[in-house]
């Protein structure tokens, strides 16, 4: 068994203990030693302050956190748990995580998942009601961005026309693609689409339906198919 560990890089009310870059490198050294397989990030770049006060949390750049963490590093994975696809533009999440596979030689896991929040999507300009059907989209723009060196795409209201994004990353075909989230169509886009699930646990009653409930936060049991 492999056991990741989500990263406190999160918690702002220390500052001082937490948000500096010998906090990093020092948790960074830690996990290293203690054998563990992975550190974990999330993603909440525009968090509502209603979800906040009712127990949410905020999240640090996923991409920064990791590239810091990958520099203090030689083994740790680095692991998205996880990133909200329709919130960026997929080429942009193309080449953080390419970029990032690269220069971390080849130690990124790519977590992925619908979202939840409605007012994160509102602030964000992205469609809530369609983001399933964006999320299915945004994961076939992914590998096509990253399955040859240059590559076309046709999108919702965006297109790759003969577009590259080099170098692409380390692993091959791509970094691992852990799908997150417990209603039926996540469970079968994982199958279709995924390298695994990602599942977060929640009532039965829950996976019946498209949301994935926002008490998840510290589920960190995943499978990685690149350190298996």
């Amino acid at each position: 068994m492999k056991v990741n560990v989500t990263l406190p890089f999160d918690n702002i009310a220390n500052p001082d203990e937490f948000l500096n870059p010998e906090a990093v490198r020092q948790i960074g050294s830690v996990l290293e030693r203690a054998g563990f397989n992975g550190g974990n990030v999330t993603d909440h770049p525009c968090p509502t302050g209603r979800w906040l006060d009712g127990g949410g949390h905020h999240a640090q750049d996923p991409f920064v956190v990791m590239s810091m963490l990958a520099a203090t590093t030689t083994k740790l994975r680095l692991q998205t748990g996880i990133l909200v696809l329709p919130y960026r533009n997929p080429f942009i999440t193309a080449r953080a995580v390419a970029t990032l596979d690269v220069l971390s030689g080849g130690r990124v896991t790519l977590g992925v998942g619908a979202g939840y929040m409605k007012g994160e999507y509102f602030a964000l300009g992205v469609d809530f009601e369609r983001r399933n059907d964006i999320f299915d989209e945004y994961i076939n723009a992914l590998k096509a961005a990253w399955g040859s060196e240059e590559f076309s795409f046709k999108g919702t209201g965006y297109e790759a026309r003969g577009n590259r994004i080099l170098p692409r990353p380390l692993q091959k075909p791509h970094p691992p693609l852990l799908i997150g989230g417990n209603s039926h169509r996540a469970i079968r886009r994982a199958v279709e689409l995924g390298d695994a699930w990602y599942p977060f646990f929640t009532a039965g009653a829950v996976s019946a339906t498209a949301r994935t409930a926002a008490m998840t936060r510290n589920s960190n049991v995943s499978f990685d198919p690149a350190t298996a």
